[in-house]
């Protein structure tokens, strides 16, 4: 048996997961005890208390409660083993008619194929649990309309960006500077500290990645994964600039803070030892522009 065409590498691998649950359970002869009275509202109480904490990351999971509720007002009276694939393909439809609340335009299909994940993901682990037999989320989304390509700044741009930049404070001018020298995500940005800069060998170490979870704590953690955890360089002029912009740290850290500023301060924080991802301030100037 292959997987189904169109799936992601990630999708790919939870499709062989399940696959090689229920091989495992044929070659042992376990029967599958299926409780057919559980709708799908109520086993997503189940898992979000049961499974999802020890499985997921914060900021996934904070994702995926809201997909949940985007689709339990829909699916969340069926019972498990009553769901078909036209079930969620009318659900996908009723999504596009959305309009975002944040907005109030239609919903991305961004946002439609992330609620498809989280349901696969959802009724996966039913799946390995014994409430269902397959997962009859597999297969159902299509992605609606075309495809947008990327858009990548050209040499002019960028050059507008860097210029309209320098008439920012050093804070900003440093941080939107660094992230477009190395390439770097706005979290592992966040998640400098000073010990990761090497000026010897003009290197930085990222390692540790920074999420804010709405109306939660500013969270720190290891890279996503073994290749996230790696080595940037940057040019003389960056370390020109974050030298200067150091020199401007240990200044407010003593005027401000009374204190030392130390190798273990986050390069881009709020006072208080707090990592703070800056409001790109500059770039509604630019593009007024």
């Amino acid at each position: 048996m292959r997987p189904p065409e169109g799936l992601t590498p990630k999708q790919r691998e939870k499709w062989l997961n399940e696959q090689a649950v229920l091989f495992e359970r044929e070659c042992k002869d376990t029967p599958l005890t299926v409780d057919r009275s559980t709708t799908l509202a109520q086993y997503v109480q189940l898992w979000l208390r049961d499974i999802a904490p020890d499985k997921l990351a914060k900021s996934t999971l904070a994702r995926d409660k809201q997909d949940i509720d985007r689709f339990l007002p829909y699916l969340g009276g069926y019972k498990l083993t009553d769901l078909r694939p036209e079930h969620f393909r009318k659900l996908y439809a009723e999504l596009r008619k959305q309009t975002s609340q944040n907005t109030g335009m239609p919903l991305s299909e961004y946002t439609v194929e992330g609620v498809h994940a989280c349901l696969c993901g959802i009724l996966s682990d039913a799946m390995e649990g014994g409430f269902l037999n397959h997962n009859p989320a597999w297969r159902t989304y299509k992605y609606s309309g075309k495809r947008k390509e990327k858009l990548i700044a050209d040499e002019e741009t960028m050059q507008k960006i860097i210029t309209a930049l320098e008439n920012e404070s050093l804070k900003y001018e440093t941080y939107f500077k660094l992230i477009i020298a190395t390439g770097m995500r706005r979290g592992e940005c966040c998640g400098l500290k000073w010990s990761d800069i090497d000026y010897e060998r003009k290197s930085i170490h990222i390692q540790r990645n920074v999420v804010k979870i709405t109306g939660e704590d500013i969270i720190v953690k290891d890279t996503k994964t073994a290749a996230g955890d790696r080595y940037v360089y940057f040019s003389p002029e960056m370390e020109s600039l974050l030298k200067e912009y150091y020199r401007e740290c240990v200044w407010q850290a003593d005027a401000y803070e009374n204190r030392k500023l130390t190798e273990d301060d986050f390069v881009f924080r709020k006072p208080a030892n707090k990592c703070q991802a800056p409001k790109g301030i500059f770039l509604k100037k630019f593009l007024q522009n």
